[in-house]
């Protein structure tokens, strides 16, 4: 089962993932693009970007080639598409087939209801509503299951065990 937990910046994606692996002891992938900006600076162009969006590919596809029954992505394609439409309003060929990318996946929508956290790669404190949209839009569009994910803390992490479970019960991957 894959999960892909996706949502605006500042909205526990990282973290969830980290804390989901470690309780079901299964593997998550963390976010490429962190660490290339904490390695090159948080200025970056298009050019960045398509160096970003081709590591977080290969890192994924290198992942997901060990075979695991349950695996966390800490983001995936649809974080990239909204990426590139609010930065450079253009889609990188990569991009073209994203739909195809996101088959097989759960995602796990990340609500912005946490408290921003100031951090010289973030960008858009102010539009962390619009950009959850823009996720869930993507989700919903490519028809893929998927759950909300809200709360604060342990209440956070309970309700994405709780929606994990059900998604392990109706086999909907």
């Amino acid at each position: 089962m894959r999960i892909v937990v996706t949502g605006p910046e500042c909205s526990g994606k990282s973290q969830l993932c980290a804390e989901l692996a470690e309780i079901t002891h299964s593997r998550w992938v963390p976010e490429f693009a962190r660490e290339y900006l904490e390695k090159h600076g948080p200025k970056y162009n298009y050019q960045d970007f398509i160096k970003i969006l081709d590591g977080h590919r290969r890192r994924q596809a290198e992942a997901l080639h060990v075979n695991a029954e349950l695996v966390f992505l800490d983001t995936d394609l649809i974080n990239f598409q909204v990426w590139a439409e609010r930065k450079f309003d253009k889609l990188p060929p990569a991009l073209l087939s994203l739909e195809e990318s996101t088959e097989g996946k759960i995602y796990f929508v990340c609500y912005p209801d946490l408290e921003w956290e100031d951090d010289p790669l973030r960008e858009d404190p102010d539009d962390q509503f619009e950009i959850y949209q823009r996720h869930l839009e993507l989700v919903k569009q490519f028809n893929r299951p998927y759950a909300i994910i809200k709360g604060q803390g342990k209440d956070r992490l309970r309700r994405a065990l709780d929606k994990l479970q059900d998604f392990q019960e109706k086999e909907e991957f």
